[in-house]
């Protein structure tokens, strides 16, 4: 059998004028297979995404599929258009934003026919988004990093509450005036959009003052530490005393696993996730201590310690899988599992799509999206 012929290959422009033939040859057949491929790749994410979109409207009680396809289609007309056909490798290939960008257009129908629903008394469900931060990260800029952009973000998706903690409580010494910008902040946006959950330093000596004013003078439900950040673990004894001191205040604490995966950090400023394991028996030990683990990824044995400690809350933004959180949600007892997103520094439409594909029953969804959220800002009873 005979090899079937190649097709010349110019490596530039010039070349091709002036007829040279580059060193670099492919089979004619190369460049036509991997262009179909692209499309039936695309296809079936499209095929995917119209899915989702269907189960989704399905149980949120509403049946408008064909005008959310006209939606939906013109975002991801794209992929069928015979442009694509024309790719060539190396140049404008399909990334992982572009089709992100898609989604992200279709979104807000999605988030428009979630909130339209009510539960069996009438009553509209809420969406609470328990994990965004304010302000710049310290290492870059993020989308969404400024208040207004990530207030119009909210109203767009029809976000009801989002509790917000300060990126300025990483590194800042004076965490007083972090506290006081961000009270300050939420309370310039109207309609109680964004709930300020304040900062603690521990390895400030006046960290109990911060509580202290947290509390009192800036009405915070609940306080946000970063262990990995300041320098302590949770051994220390002085995270012992403040969650003892949020307990008897009636205050939660959040407690930031990770921020940022140890492979994109700066060189210079490498931080390693926080070391959970002593937490369960720290919980134990105080009653009616709340800590909710933000950005956690639930695996191994601790996870199977943490889940059966009561009084521990998680939140979805780091779940992997299409049906993470639902098995997040029938492996924590209690309903401890609550939606949060880590936005700006995750793309915001991940963890509503995250919970979609879950395919979530409707006791769940309320569960997820208001229900656990209520219950972490009320004070609890002896446990």
């Amino acid at each position: 059998m005979t090899n079937k012929p190649s097709r010349i290959c110019y490596s530039s422009p010039r070349d091709k004028r002036s007829g040279e033939r580059s060193s670099l040859k492919t089979n004619h057949l190369s460049i036509p297979l991997v262009a179909a491929d692209v499309r039936r790749l695309m296809q079936c994410w499209a095929k995917k995404i119209r899915a989702s979109s269907r189960r989704l409207l399905r149980f949120r009680g509403s049946w408008r599929l064909t005008s959310f396809r006209r939606y939906l289609s013109p975002a991801l007309s794209f992929v069928f258009t015979e442009e694509r056909e024309s790719l060539r490798l190396g140049r404008a290939g399909l990334n992982r934003r572009e089709m992100l960008t898609c989604t992200a257009v279709a979104i807000p129908a999605v988030a428009a026919a979630f909130a339209a629903d009510t539960d069996v008394n009438g009553r509209p469900w809420r969406v609470i988004d328990t994990n965004i931060s304010l302000f710049q990260w310290p290492f870059r800029r993020l989308p969404l990093d400024t208040t207004s952009e990530m207030v119009k973000q909210l109203r767009l998706l029809q976000i009801d509450q989002a509790w917000a903690g300060s990126y300025e409580g990483l590194l800042h010494r004076d965490i007083t005036a972090v506290n006081q910008r961000l009270a300050d902040e939420c309370n310039s946006v109207a309609g109680n959009l964004l709930l300020p959950i304040g900062a603690i330093n521990l390895t400030m000596p006046d960290w109990e003052e911060d509580l202290y004013r947290c509390h009192e003078v800036h009405r915070m439900p609940g306080i946000r530490v970063y262990p990995n950040y300041h320098g302590y673990a949770l051994d220390n004894a002085r995270f012992k005393r403040l969650i003892e001191l949020a307990a008897k205040r009636g205050m939660f604490v959040q407690l930031a696993v990770t921020l940022e995966d140890i492979r994109t950090q700066h060189p210079l400023a490498r931080v390693d996730d926080v070391d959970l394991t002593p937490l369960p028996d720290l919980m134990r030990e105080i009653p009616n201590a709340r800590v909710q683990l933000l950005n956690y990824r639930p695996s191994g044995a601790i996870f199977e310690r943490l889940a059966k400690t009561a009084g521990i809350f998680f939140d979805i933004s780091r779940v992997e899988a299409t049906d993470g959180v639902r098995k997040l949600i029938r492996t924590v007892p209690s309903g401890r599992v609550v939606f949060g997103t880590h936005a700006p520094f995750l793309i915001y439409q991940a963890a509503l799509i995250r919970a979609y594909e879950s395919d979530l029953s409707d006791v769940e969804s309320r569960v997820l999206f208001e229900t656990n959220a209520v219950n972490l800002l009320m004070k609890p009873t002896n446990r």
